[in-house]
């Protein structure tokens, strides 16, 4: 009996595994579905979203708290404020009763509640030949960039303007409701569940509608990190806009969040797309800029008259021409001989990158340790990934990166193939910049 019993119980702990096992895959399985039939998104219609998101964040300089700051006449204020704020849905909102707007909070609370069913039904219940599924996957694929890129902050705002009240009235709308009754609590809670609820939505999406070794000029991400951070940036940024009612705070956080923004794009591509970053990288010196314009306007406002609004404006097409700078003769393939590279920094990037994939490669084939490091398996894909773009555009007969893909299975030959591209990699490296004392010894090490 005892036997049996251990059984039964050894059994049902590996039924769990199995089960948990059953879970993840079919999550990853979902993904892969929705991702395997990507095609390229719309380059006009991509650039007109983010342009549309950066005109969502420069809104909030317009807010009715930063008016005395500019120094312009009220008229011309309120007439910038709405035709900004207006992309963020602020401006119809004020048109509305506080019951078109209960309508509208009930109406996106289903929209984001039947969203997120169609998900989990498809994960659970996942037949990528199904004609039905295929029509849901495609639909959900086409709406995660509107979601993430210029539907999230007016979305999250109707869910979460409940919870400001000013003279006792809700925020936001006409004839606005008495603040914290029975009906005005529902709405909060509602509402702090509908934006919960949207974020990870958002996050969990755009974490999977990416391909790490796409083509070059391909419009489809390469990484999410830097959506997922800029989601939680507007999160940020509402929520400051809604309870923050000192200008020098808000000011801070807002300034703060642009910085975070713009080093995040600036140090990680997010596309193999140099249009779309130029579009990536306006955007995130312009809301930069302006959070840095209007913090100056603050601080001078006892003694500068008005000139902030025309230096923001006149420092626009200087953004433009950054822009391009910033993003002239990117190189998109990782593995390249450091033929297009003038810059120190970006050669030590390539370098720590590059090597960092290697010595994982190397590490794994060892198999000097029983159980294979997670990380290590994940570098190696990277590693064979980024050697099949730079295949693709390598022109060099003897490059021993193309040696390496033609001998797969043979461990030998493909360290030898990648220890001679090290070589190559650090000989140019002292060529370019002889008077580097890091790149020497770097070159002495490995030699």
């Amino acid at each position: 009996m005892k036997k049996n019993e251990k059984e039964k119980k050894t059994l049902s702990i590996q039924d769990i595994n199995i089960n948990n096992k059953t879970i993840i895959y079919k999550i990853f399985r979902y993904f892969f579905s929705l991702n395997q039939d990507k095609k390229e998104d719309n380059l006009f219609l991509k650039c007109i979203l983010y342009i549309i998101e950066t005109i969502q964040f420069i809104s909030y300089a317009f807010s009715s708290i930063h008016y005395n700051s500019w120094k312009i006449e009220l008229s011309k204020f309120k007439l910038i404020s709405s035709i900004i704020q207006s992309f963020r849905l602020s401006t119809f909102m004020k048109l509305l009763n506080y019951q078109e707007y209960s309508i509208i909070l009930y109406f996106f609370l289903i929209l984001i509640f039947i969203l997120s069913l169609i998900v989990v039904l498809q994960i659970l219940f996942n037949n990528s030949s199904s004609k039905k599924f295929k029509c849901l996957s495609s639909f959900i694929y086409s709406i995660i960039d509107l979601m993430v890129i210029i539907m999230y902050i007016p979305i999250t705002e109707i869910y979460l303007i409940p919870i400001k009240c000013i003279n006792g009235n809700v925020y936001g709308v006409k004839n606005g409701e008495k603040c914290w009754k029975i009906m005005h609590y529902l709405k909060v809670i509602f509402g702090i569940i509908g934006s919960i609820l949207l974020f990870f939505w958002c996050i969990f999406m755009v974490n999977f509608k990416f391909y790490p070794f796409q083509k070059i000029k391909s419009t489809v991400r390469i990484t999410s990190d830097n959506d997922i951070l800029i989601t939680l940036m507007k999160l940020f940024a509402i929520l400051q806009h809604l309870l923050i009612t000192n200008e020098y705070l808000s000011l801070t956080i807002l300034l703060i969040i642009s910085i975070l923004i713009f080093f995040s794009c600036y140090n990680n591509q997010t596309y193999n797309n140099n249009k779309l970053e130029i579009i990536i990288t306006m955007r995130n010196l312009i809301i930069l800029w302006i959070f840095f314009v209007l913090l100056l306007s603050k601080i001078f406002q006892n003694y500068i008259a008005n000139g902030f609004i025309f230096l923001f404006i006149f420092g626009c097409p200087i953004i433009i021409i950054l822009s391009f700078i910033i993003n002239r003769e990117k190189d998109f393939d990782n593995f390249l001989f450091v033929g297009n590279i003038n810059n120190l920094n970006e050669y030590i990037n390539k370098k720590k990158f590059n090597f960092k994939l290697i010595d994982s490669f190397i590490d794994l084939n060892k198999n000097i340790r029983n159980e294979k490091n997670d990380e290590e398996q994940r570098n190696a894909i990277l590693l064979k990934g980024n050697i099949k773009i730079h295949n693709v555009i390598c022109s060099d007969k003897d490059c021993p990166l193309a040696k390496f893909m033609n001998n797969e299975g043979n461990f030998n030959v493909q360290k030898q193939c990648l220890l001679n591209y090290m070589n190559i990699f650090l000989n140019r490296g002292l060529k370019l910049f002889p008077n580097n004392v890091q790149i020497l010894i770097l070159y002495i090490q490995f030699n």
